[in-house]
């Protein structure tokens, strides 16, 4: 038997086990590395520009106070919407 391209040779093909051992190496140096990465604090900072351009923009015109209603008889379990009224808003967002 002809040895072209390795096939038909009496060497076993050992190509599988270095690659694998190649890639374990490379999870235990991505392992060491995550966890030298992981010991530092996570932390953010805003600059002085970000600070300046929020303090400009305008408020948010979200109603904190109705937010704070709906939460409170929605927990209570009080909260209800008339069936009618969801239709109706289902029906318009379809005819639109």
């Amino acid at each position: 038997m002809s040895s072209l391209n390795g096939i038909g040779s009496a060497q076993p093909y050992t190509g599988i086990q270095d690659a694998l051992s190649s890639a374990n190496a490379g999870r235990t140096a991505d392992a060491r590395a995550g966890s030298l990465l992981s010991t530092a604090p996570a932390t953010t900072s805003v600059s002085a520009a970000a600070k300046m351009l929020a303090s400009v923009l305008p408020a948010s015109d979200v109603r904190m106070d109705r937010v704070a209603a709906l939460q409170t008889s929605i927990l209570a379990g009080t909260y209800s919407v008339p069936a009618s009224g969801v239709a109706a808003k289902m029906l318009s967002a379809l005819l639109d």
